[in-house]
């Protein structure tokens, strides 16, 4: 099956059923953005399903959960590349 028709018909589904974003933001095609919550902290999982390298804008900071990088509202994906992370937090905010 041709990939333009699948990322057109889902686009079209989540507008009809008026589906929220995880997080605001355009993706490229083949981007996603999974979330999951545990104790009122949000998990964004983050996975780019293309072999080629994309940017996503962001509107807050992240922080990846796995080595406490900062991402400052962009972030670049690497070919198959995921991250798992979560909104960054100043410690007065804790």
């Amino acid at each position: 099956a041709n990939q333009e028709f699948f990322n057109t018909f889902y686009k079209n589904i989540c507008t009809e059923l008026d589906v929220e974003k995880n997080i605001n933001v355009e993706t490229p095609d083949g981007v996603t953005i999974g979330k999951r919550s545990y104790k009122e902290i949000d998990y964004y999982f983050i996975q780019n399903f293309t072999n080629e390298t994309v940017s996503i804008t962001l509107p807050y900071k992240l922080i990846n959960i796995l080595n406490d990088e900062v991402f400052e509202y962009e972030l670049n994906l690497e070919p198959y590349d995921s991250y798992i992370c979560t909104k960054w937090l100043k410690l007065e905010e804790l």
